[in-house]
């Protein structure tokens, strides 16, 4: 049997962080944890191991999606990173663009449970 998939969502907003938990557990994945900020995020990290996939909302309060992001990159993390947003996706393409520590994919938090599901298996899917 696959290993079942690993995810650890972060999101400021407690109905999205439950919508994206279910669709990821619709995929068979288990879900390690669900974090309401960045802080939170790295206090996991530091005392568990990392997931296979960490799944960020951009708009946070104390620390944004992207600072969280260039510190996890930094530290070398195993684990596929992407965003997800409510914003505009043209938006999100271009701040993306602009990064020099990028995320493995992003996704709008309106995609359908198909789309979200195709984007998934592409992200994990890349080298």
């Amino acid at each position: 049997m696959d290993k079942q998939h690993t995810v650890l969502i972060v999101d400021d907003s407690l109905p999205y962080r439950q919508k994206i938990e279910s669709l990821y557990k619709s995929l068979g994945w288990e879900c390690v944890a669900l974090c309401a900020s960045a802080i939170e995020c790295l206090e996991y990290l530091d005392k568990n191991p990392a997931p296979d996939l960490i799944s960020l909302d951009i708009i946070m309060p104390e620390m944004h999606g992207f600072e969280l992001l260039e510190i996890l990159k930094k530290n070398e993390y195993k684990s596929k990173i992407v965003m997800v947003s409510g914003l505009p996706q043209q938006a999100v393409e271009d701040q993306i663009n602009r990064l020099t520590l990028k995320p493995d994919g992003h996704i709008s938090k309106k995609e359908s449970k198909e789309a979200f599901e195709a984007h998934i298996e592409k992200i994990m899917e890349a080298g």
